[in-house]
């Protein structure tokens, strides 16, 4: 069972978050709003069109199919949650976001995905359950504070207004995958197909067009599994018709310092479109929010500018000489970015354990001076690594020295 916040709510813990997205769901099914505890004043909007309870698929829902993730923001009082259900025996992806206050639902938040027309992506390939990357607790010593958790969150954002996360430096984990409407868009999830498009197996790295117009708010944050739900609107882009903008709510699993898996429901709606307000207005990104985004992509710019000086560490300050270490193993992966190429290397211990080590080499300019390509070493590559171990003791080395299983020596010299 999983630890309450500290912060938490009086009148709803975990437990009774957990209670009014169950309740709300078999209430549609049932198509039944009598049987909810909705307050006298309850907001309920479905793709940003404001509707009593009852309405839009109230009026079809058939069944909850058993993908479902919840978000519960205890210290607000939302619960949120991504779920597949049936409308009229049809699939379709919906995401309902609920506050809770005084035992009673005030506000209902939902938007409804039921075609690829609607959607851009439409698939359920990675939604038969949810996936343990996002539903595990880590232990609460990785957890990241609230603020700190958003924080980390909204370089997505800030990554996608300038139109690269290298641009921002996102911390995502080496392993951090995507998947958007069920689709795998990034990265390559355990027991799984990895994404299809060209390039995509590194999320960090991977093109991505500017949306200079996007704005996004946060909708809720939960504390205990380390995830943070964004609301975004990627603006018009011109990619889904006149006037029209894809709407994203994203999740990101954020611990450790790092963004590990990114699950998202979208659909294109036209550009003005948000959460209605109780004047009639349309709420996006909060004025904080926007700043905060702003001084991102200003951060972001500041330290590219500064990156030689700033983000170049000392092999003195990382490695220790007294400790040379040989790996021998295969390659699964390669980050080519500054200030410094990684490339991660399977290791089997005398056991037959497999470990994964990242080993730090030059910066892109060193290596292409040496000779080295960016696809010199690929992924499958077998390979002897020579060099020093990290002073953390953690599974990370000094790449001073590459050989391949044929002998050729693709990396020698000093990681400065």
């Amino acid at each position: 069972m999983l630890a309450v916040s500290a912060a938490s709510a009086a009148d709803c813990d975990r437990g009774c978050l957990e209670d009014f997205v169950t309740r709300y769901l078999d209430a549609m099914v049932a198509h039944n709003p009598a049987a909810l505890p909705l307050a006298d004043t309850v907001r309920f909007t479905e793709n940003s069109q404001p509707m009593k309870p009852g309405e839009g698929l109230w009026k079809d829902a058939s069944k909850v199919r058993p993908y479902r993730l919840d978000i519960l923001d205890v210290r607000e009082g939302i619960a949120a949650t991504q779920v597949v259900m049936e409308e009229a025996g049809s699939p379709v992806l919906l995401v309902a976001r609920l506050k809770v206050a005084g035992g009673k639902i005030t506000e209902i938040e939902t938007m409804v995905t039921r075609s690829q027309k609607e959607g851009a992506i439409f698939s359920f390939d990675a939604l038969e359950t949810p996936r343990k990357e996002m539903t595990f607790a880590p232990d609460r010593s990785r957890l990241p504070s609230r603020a700190e958790a958003i924080r980390l969150a909204e370089f997505y954002p800030a990554g996608l207004k300038v139109g690269s996360f290298v641009d921002v430096n996102a911390p995502f984990a080496r392993d951090a995958y995507r998947i958007e409407n069920g689709r795998i868009t990034a990265g390559q999830i355990r027991a799984g197909p990895g994404c299809a498009r060209a390039g995509c197996e590194n999320i960090k790295t991977q093109r991505i067009i500017k949306h200079p117009a996007i704005t996004y708010r946060v909708a809720a944050v939960d504390e205990d599994l380390g995830i943070v739900l964004l609301q975004m609107n990627f603006g018009d882009t011109g990619s889904y018709g006149p006037g029209n903008a894809l709407y994203v709510w994203e999740a990101f699993k954020v611990y450790g310092g790092e963004i590990h898996a990114v699950e998202a429901f979208m659909r294109v709606m036209p550009a003005t479109a948000g959460w209605a307000g109780s004047e009639g207005g349309y709420e996006t990104a909060s004025r904080e929010e926007e700043m905060r985004l702003k001084l991102l992509v200003l951060c972001a710019s500041l330290f590219l500018a500064a990156l030689p000086a700033a983000a170049h560490h000392s092999f003195a300050t990382e490695f220790d000489t007294s400790k040379p270490i040989t790996l021998e193993g295969v390659v699964t992966g390669v980050d080519w970015v500054n200030p410094h190429v990684y490339f991660y290397v399977d290791v089997s211990d005398d056991e037959g354990h497999v470990v994964n080590w990242k080993c730090e080499t030059r910066g892109p300019n060193g290596l292409q001076r040496m000779g080295w390509r960016k696809d010199s070493l690929k992924k499958g590559d077998r390979v002897i690594v020579h060099g020093f171990s990290a002073k953390d003791a953690s599974h990370m080395v000094d790449g001073r020295k590459v050989t391949l299983a044929d002998g050729r020596k693709i990396l020698s010299g000093k990681n400065d």
